[in-house]
């Protein structure tokens, strides 16, 4: 799992990450990382663009989860471009009634 981050907006209340690869256990931890040392200083609105991501298992879908929670009462998260595969699961889930989906 690769990604790139970066702030939106100068106050650093706007967050996004751009992912490429599988968000699945195990090949995210530097990712997990980065989101449990944003409990610190959370964003108001994080955006997780999935368009190159080929896979998220419970694992990935956890901590898109605990991203969300971060962000506060609003629970303003993201996620954009989900491929046939991840927009099923998030179905399933029904992770549209926890974030917002584009794409």
């Amino acid at each position: 799992m690769d990604f790139q981050q970066q702030w939106m907006d100068a106050a650093q209340t706007r967050l996004s990450f751009v992912l490429d690869g599988k968000l699945v256990f195990g090949q995210f931890e530097e990712l997990q990382s980065l989101v449990f040392e944003l409990k610190k200083n959370p964003p108001k609105h994080i955006t997780f663009d999935l368009t190159d991501v080929d896979m998220i298992d419970s694992s990935g879908l956890g901590l898109l989860i605990i991203a969300n929670e971060l962000t506060g009462e609003q629970r303003n998260v993201t996620l954009v471009n989900p491929n046939a595969q991840v927009r099923h699961l998030f179905d399933i889930c029904e992770i549209d009634k926890l974030m917002v989906i584009e794409g």
